[in-house]
């Protein structure tokens, strides 16, 4: 999934730039939380597993889906 962003981020037209870098960022904290919680559960208290900031990640592709319904409709 981080490759996919990361290509979707580095093709982006510049109004979408912002959102794709924090949906990029949001997976790689992800990834790293995730990683850092399955490394802990040996231990002998694991903590609560991390979750994906859904509302954050929710925001950020709504605001993408906004630009393409404004920037694509009217070019068919």
């Amino acid at each position: 999934m981080e490759n996919q962003v990361r290509t979707s981020l580095e093709s982006a037209p510049p109004a979408l730039a912002s959102h794709y870098a924090r949906i990029q960022l949001l997976v790689d904290s992800y990834g790293e939380d995730l990683t850092a919680y399955q490394s802990s559960t040996a231990g002998p208290a694991p903590r609560e597993a991390p979750r994906l900031d859904n509302a954050a990640l929710e925001e950020s592709l709504e605001q993408i889906r906004a630009w393409l319904t404004d920037t694509c409709q009217d070019r068919r």
